[in-house]
């Protein structure tokens, strides 16, 4: 049986870095990634307890000072274990699934073909009945905490543990104070109410277009944590993003504030946090081509950027193929950052202006699976159809783009 990724976004920590902001991410980062796309290989060849080691091992990673913590990857590791006719491995997985993440999918679990091997073993019924523990007390928190649709107004959430712990802090004292969508959390002796005043009034903006561009509807009240230096914020979370970054399925943006010499990536964090909330786990090609498209990165130096600097690129012959912007992203981002992020964004809006927002919600999804029931266009024909759209788009100054690609927009 194909295997099915799990997506848990209840409890996933999505760390979403701001775009052209010399992200400097761990490398253990880029060993997550590697060590996912080795054992999906090993596990659409058959060698299942190669790649039931290769999952387990990306839970042994420690990025940024905190070790990796992937419902995915405890989820397939378990699959896979099961594939391999390892039992005891299997159930290992399984047993942190349930007790250490309330893992609650029950027609997920039961549904899914690559536990056949154990389900007449004994210990499958215990991990059952406590998925489905699990199930019964996540409907009761949905209930308290998932308002009527009839409510107009922002819901704040019980915080999460992990913001907990970036606001209670024990070296930097926190205030907080609640303007309208959005909690502010920041240091008054350090951050001015200017500054506070500022970064709220973006915020508004961004959540207001955010829900109308996407159709969402969004009425989750969102944490904002404000620091006035890097230092500050690798002290309390643990990471350090020139900008910021957002923790989806957390309700919570981190932003450093503080000599500030370039806009803040307000629009394209917020974009992460309530895309992902609001229709879940996706491609990384989709997730960040989504935030530059909200934003319109360098909007300040051209009039129509995403088109102008994609169309430049395809120009040029720097394009990469679709299926190699897909599933090779983060070695793009790694080798061309800039240039990877506008060629999503350039998908992005086509896909979106072309197809409409439910179109591309299911895109998101679902995934590129089944173009043809979505669209009526296989993926060779939608590539195609997307390099026509930019062919009569006029080029950039050449000069100018480079320097873009160099140092990216706000700078300029």
């Amino acid at each position: 049986m194909k295997h099915v990724r799990f997506f848990y976004i209840s409890i996933m920590v999505l760390l979403a870095h701001t775009a052209f902001a010399q992200q400097n991410l761990d490398a253990n980062y880029y060993k997550k990634v590697a060590y996912q796309k080795q054992a999906d290989s090993l596990y659409k060849a058959g060698a299942f307890a190669k790649a039931a080691s290769f999952y387990t091992k990306i839970n042994q990673l420690i990025i940024d000072g905190q070790t990796v913590k992937s419902v995915n990857a405890h989820y397939n590791a378990a699959c896979a274990w099961s594939l391999a006719g390892n039992a005891d491995s299997a159930f290992r997985q399984l047993d942190i699934l349930v007790h250490q993440y309330q893992f609650y999918a029950i027609k997920h679990i039961n549904t899914d073909r690559d536990f056949d091997n154990i389900r007449d073993d004994r210990r499958w019924q215990t991990i059952i009945d406590k998925v489905r523990a699990n199930a019964s007390l996540n409907q009761i928190r949905m209930r308290r905490h998932t308002p009527d649709s009839t409510y107009n107004m922002t819901i704040f959430h019980p915080l999460t543990d992990k913001v907990k712990d970036i606001i209670a802090n024990d070296s930097l004292p926190l205030a907080s104070v609640n303007l309208e969508k959005f909690r502010l959390f920041f240091r008054v002796d350090s951050i001015d109410v200017k500054t506070v005043n500022n970064v709220s009034e973006e915020l508004s903006l961004a959540f207001n277009r955010i829900n109308e561009v996407f159709e969402l509807g969004y009425k989750r009240g969102v944490n904002v944590v404000l620091f006035h230096s890097l230092r500050e914020m690798k002290a309390a979370t643990g990471h350090s993003a020139y900008g910021g970054f957002a923790l989806a399925g957390h309700d919570c943006l981190v932003l450093y504030v503080g000599g500030q010499k370039t806009a803040l990536p307000i629009a394209h964090e917020l974009t992460h946090l309530m895309l992902l909330q609001s229709w879940g786990s996706t491609s990384r090609m989709l997730n960040e081509g989504a935030a530059v498209y909200l934003q319109n990165e360098c909007s300040n130096v051209l009039a129509n950027p995403i088109n102008t600097i994609a169309a430049s690129m395809l120009e040029r012959g720097e394009f990469v193929s679709l299926e190699s912007l897909l599933t090779r992203f983060d070695q793009h981002a790694r080798d061309a950052e800039v240039r990877t992020y506008f060629q999503s964004a350039s998908f992005f809006k086509y896909f979106f202006e072309r197809f409409g927002p439910n179109a591309m919600r299911a895109l998101w999804k679902e995934g590129f699976s089944d173009l043809e029931g979505l669209i009526g266009m296989d993926a060779s024909t939608l590539e195609k159809d997307w390099r026509a759209y930019l062919e009569p788009i006029p080029n950039g100054d050449d000069a100018l783009i480079q320097k873009i690609f160099q140092c990216g927009c706000q700078t300029l």
